[in-house]
């Protein structure tokens, strides 16, 4: 989120925030084997949700990059609560984010951050490919 607003996110590069207080905290609690009450729920769904946690009017998806038990690693998704959605198909989209990018790391594949243009996304696996592979 730039603008006005980007200074004060505290998920920022850099920035600290108490783990169960993040979307992204919270699912690699869960996936690293915590016993909180909301840890197996997170473990269950594949996927942890916030809403105005970090900063009022924020909400994030998170989900843990690997298995369960090794999981070093979340993504998420952030966005201000007017336009986020917390529905199945959102959902479903970070969780194959998530596994997209366990799979090029398993395969030694190098993933390097850019900024690129919408139309290189068309390259991902969808839902179905991911849900064949197991």
């Amino acid at each position: 989120m730039g603008g006005r607003r980007a200074s004060r996110l505290l998920t920022r590069i850099g920035g600290r925030l108490l783990a169960p207080r993040s979307a992204l905290g919270q699912a690699l609690l869960a996936a690293g084997g915590r016993t909180a009450p909301d840890d197996e729920r997170v473990r269950e769904l594949g996927y942890a949700i916030e809403r105005n946690g970090a900063l009022p009017g924020l909400g994030c998806i998170a989900a843990p990059i690997g298995p369960g038990g090794e999981t070093t690693t979340a993504v998420s998704i952030s966005a201000p609560m007017s336009t986020m959605t917390f529905d199945a198909g959102t959902t479903a989209l970070v969780k194959l984010a998530a596994h997209a990018i366990w799979r090029s790391m398993s395969l030694g594949v190098r993933v390097i951050p850019t900024l690129q243009r919408r139309n290189i996304l068309r390259s991902l696996p969808t839902a179905r490919s991911v849900l064949a592979d197991g």
